[in-house]
């Protein structure tokens, strides 16, 4: 479609040449962000270490007890591990792990209106930069 094809090519070259287009963007970032994504940027290899550190205990208690969880180190591939999800596949995981309370936001943290949706049965393992062992020990005697 020569029409997309053309507001694609605008869109990826905007102000160089083009300063209006059909669709609307805001694709600059203020220097605040800019300085936050510089920080992170700066810091990924501490950043991943760390949350490595927190996955793997995750990692470890979840295939000592047969708990289902999203593997982010696969085919040579190392997970930054911005949500740390587990799931069940036949009952509600609110059902199966009663105990758990201490999670953070889920993938789909809203249900389509039927009780068979992905948002049942997953839930999001706290997980993030700096976090105290602690939490994932609490996280894990809530699972026990």
């Amino acid at each position: 479609d020569e029409r997309i094809g053309k507001m694609v090519s605008d869109f990826s070259i905007y102000d160089r040449f083009k300063q209006k287009l059909e669709i609307g963007n805001n694709i600059r970032i203020s220097e605040v962000q800019a300085l936050l994504t510089f920080s992170a940027v700066k810091e990924w290899k501490n950043i991943f270490l760390n949350k490595q550190v927190m996955a793997t205990k995750y990692i470890n208690f979840c295939n000592d007890n047969n708990i289902n969880y999203i593997s982010q180190n696969e085919n040579g591939q190392i997970g930054n591990y911005y949500k740390f999800i587990i799931y069940t596949q036949n009952e509600p995981i609110s059902e199966y792990f009663k105990n758990l309370k201490s999670t953070t936001s889920a993938v789909y943290d809203y249900s389509i209106g039927t009780k068979n949706s992905v948002a049942n049965y997953h839930k999001c393992l706290p997980i993030w930069y700096g976090q105290d062992e602690k939490i994932v020990d609490k996280v894990i005697s809530e699972l026990k």
